[in-house]
């Protein structure tokens, strides 16, 4: 496991930006991660809420990336690591050529290695479509 990325504002994260936190665990070959943030400085300001005049819970792009991320880390586990059809570093790699590409950023004084071409949904829709496009075709029973 591992936790980072806690952040006083979490709902102001884009849902690119929340999404490839999972993604992240599974290149780096842990179980999970953790995701934590201030609610104190921003007791009006939340990932999830329930909004009486709708009467149904509220989500902000923060937990649908958070929640996407992780079905899509569970997909590629699943095809890269259970059923080992797709190699693991044509999805995340620092190959030029991977799906993903892993680089270094630097943000003020840290510096750390992330997704460094995720700018766009689109890019998740592909990864979706090529690993069960691949799955379907070379999986035993498929």
């Amino acid at each position: 496991w591992f936790y980072g990325w806690g952040l006083a504002e979490p709902y102001r994260i884009s849902y690119e930006d929340a999404v490839f936190r999972p993604l992240l665990a599974v290149f780096e070959r842990v179980s999970g991660f953790g995701f934590w943030a201030f609610q104190r400085p921003n007791l009006n300001a939340n990932i999830v809420w329930y909004d009486e005049k709708s009467n149904a819970f509220q989500f902000g792009p923060t937990y649908l990336g958070l929640r996407d991320g992780f079905r899509d880390a569970c997909l590629v586990f699943w095809a890269s690591n259970i059923l080992k059809i797709v190699p693991l570093v044509d999805i995340l790699s620092e190959r030029t050529d991977a799906l993903f590409r892993i680089g270094w950023v630097t943000r003020n004084h840290y510096r750390y290695r992330t997704i460094v071409n995720l700018k766009s949904p689109l890019l998740l829709n592909e990864l979706r479509r090529r690993l069960l496009r691949t799955v379907a075709q070379r999986a035993p029973n498929g």
